[in-house]
């Protein structure tokens, strides 16, 4: 099980969860632990390479996930080729709207609806 430095509390076993199921990795902070960040913000790179782990979990298909040029570039690729992005264009015109982005894929990582509206 791996530990974060920012982590404890009530979420602690969530964390661990989606840790140990390869869907979240932290990173690195500036004190050389790793980190989860809980009150940071998710950027969109970071919701595209979520919605792939889900993804390919769900599908099992054993997906590598090669770090790209720039570093979601693979994650684009593969939501593009999953069909959970339309294209990377659709990447590009969601970079100032996570929220409504989530919303429309949400439903294109399993192939059935997740939300309600």
């Amino acid at each position: 099980e791996e530990s974060f430095a920012d982590v404890s509390g009530w979420f602690a076993p969530y964390v661990s969860t989606v840790y140990s199921m390869g869907l979240m990795q932290g990173s690195i902070n500036t004190y050389g632990e790793r980190a989860f960040h809980p009150d940071g913000a998710i950027t969109l790179a970071e919701i595209i390479t979520l919605a792939d782990r889900i993804h390919s979990t769900y599908y099992n298909d054993g997906e590598p996930f090669l770090q790209g040029s720039p570093w979601y570039q693979t994650y684009v690729d593969y939501a593009v080729e999953k069909g959970i992005l339309a294209s990377a264009d659709e990447y590009e015109n969601y970079s100032r709207h996570t929220g409504a982005m989530c919303r429309h894929f949400g439903p294109r990582l399993t192939g059935s609806s997740i939300y309600t509206d």
